[in-house]
């Protein structure tokens, strides 16, 4: 069989990092590649700060065939774009992962505005969600690098308008942490509206980052989708 490439995109802030040690881990049918966003990673380009934007960027890169996407918290949303500009073109993934996130309809919606608060206000809002170590948000260094790309990816879901469409012909997995403070089993399910096709969902054990508690969890779950 040949292995489905999987696309990973991360979190508010976060890097290829996000997804340390799922190629080592991920079965044989999955080809585990974490996605390298403009200004981060080594990249010096500059932070997009738009969702058009960035998935005009991402949308003309290569993809190996076949592919799947994968997108944690606000990445689920730019997955989502990303297969629906990469569907437009006659190049839809084999299907869509989803995880953290509220559906695209109700995406613009669900986010406060935090992208204008002060230094300090915004830290300790990054702080109360987790998924950055608060060493590297005390240490003056780390937070000077990392500040400027949580910003951008705030401003990236924040600024979000979602434009109504025909659904995926895709189907959609939909995971969330069963202790997850911020999406609920109900958010999960609005995602089925965005695929014609089969749409799943699943709750693991773990908070908001469960992909690190749950991991083999997660790729077991996900190699079994990427099979029907």
């Amino acid at each position: 069989m040949t292995p489905v490439t999987l696309y990973c995109l991360p979190h508010a802030g976060g890097g290829i990092s996000a997804y340390a040690g799922w190629r080592e881990d991920a079965p044989a049918n999955l080809d585990v590649r974490p996605v390298r966003l403009p200004g981060r990673d080594g990249d010096d380009a500059e932070p997009r700060h738009r969702m058009a934007e960035l998935v005009d960027t991402l949308a003309g890169e290569a993809a190996a065939l076949p592919y799947a996407l994968f997108g944690h918290s606000v990445g689920a949303v730019v997955a989502f774009e990303l297969a629906r500009t990469r569907s437009a073109a006659g190049n839809a993934p084999t299907r869509l992962f989803v995880s953290g996130s509220v559906s695209p309809s109700r995406a613009a919606k669900h986010h406060d505005e935090q992208r204008h608060l002060s230094d300090d206000e915004f830290v300790a809002r990054v702080e109360r969600l987790g998924g950055v170590p608060p060493d590297l948000l005390a240490d003056p260094g780390s937070r000077e690098v990392l500040l400027p790309r949580l910003r951008a990816d705030y401003a990236l879901a924040e600024t979000y308008d979602h434009q109504p469409g025909p659904p995926l012909d895709c189907p959609i997995s939909a995971f969330a942490g069963r202790d997850d403070p911020t999406v609920a089993a109900a958010d999960l399910d609005d995602w089925a509206e965005h695929t014609s096709a089969a749409f799943r969902r699943r709750l693991l054990p773990g908070d908001h980052f469960y992909l690190s508690t749950a991991r083999p969890l997660l790729l077991r779950a996900i190699a079994r989708d990427l099979e029907v």
